[in-house]
């Protein structure tokens, strides 16, 4: 027959029913409660200073409110007591108050906001050089920043189609002419006649290059126009 030695609370009196466990089983028992306290302090604690900070910045938003309806003489005697710390109202945090997974998951949106806002102020602000290039009232600047972004050909087309009257259009045309007539290459004398035996393909090719060759000086010499 096993012995046991069995310990009793004799404060307890004869209370029936009675357990007998192990006093591992009693220590763990008291951990786990022990660890459960302690969660639930801490979300105790996280939840009152969630619900303190949130009814603090709505107290704020409603004073705001209340501003909003003062006369113009109150309102700007307020304004001139404003500080810069009257503006920094972030009680409530929420990536305080929730789990590690849905904190990483708002740090990530909001480095993708930071991101698209980088690429936006960036974009402005090469408009805004763009406009004051514009502004600028420089006949040269503003031509060189249009070839930028647009052929000769499409700049005179342009130009043409924001003349107004006749003698405009006429002012154009003879401007173009003259420019394009001092700086017109030299008609080259006509090549000799291919003997009879030259290869058909070799003079249509000969001819292709000679007509591109006359494209190119035509198109150097209006783009040296326009610089």
């Amino acid at each position: 027959m096993e012995q046991e030695i069995v310990y009793e609370d004799i404060g307890e009196g004869r209370a029936y029913p009675r357990l007998l466990v192990s006093l591992s089983s009693v220590t763990a028992l008291k951990d786990l409660c022990e660890h459960e306290h302690a969660r639930y302090d801490k979300v105790d604690k996280t939840l009152r200073e969630c619900r303190a900070a949130y009814y603090k910045e709505l107290r704020w938003l409603r004073d705001q409110l209340h501003l909003a309806y003062q006369t113009d003489e109150e309102s700007l005697a307020r304004k001139a007591s404003l500080t810069w710390k009257d503006f920094e109202v972030y009680w409530f945090q929420p990536p305080d108050y929730v789990d590690a997974d849905t904190k990483d998951y708002l740090l990530a949106c909001i480095r993708e906001t930071n991101r698209k806002l980088i690429e936006e102020n960036t974009q402005l602000q090469e408009e805004m050089t763009t406009y004051r290039v514009m502004e600028s009232g420089s006949i040269k600047t503003v031509i060189r920043q249009l070839r930028r972004q647009h052929g000769p050909g499409t700049i005179l087309r342009e130009l043409h189609s924001q003349l107004r009257n006749r003698a405009e259009v006429q002012d154009l045309s003879q401007t173009a002419d003259e420019l394009l007539g001092e700086r017109a290459p030299k008609e080259e004398a006509p090549a000799p006649p291919a003997p009879e035996t030259e290869d058909p393909r070799v003079a249509s090719l000969e001819k292709e290059t000679e007509e591109l060759r006359q494209r190119t000086k035509e198109d150097e010499v209006l783009i040296h126009e326009l610089r």
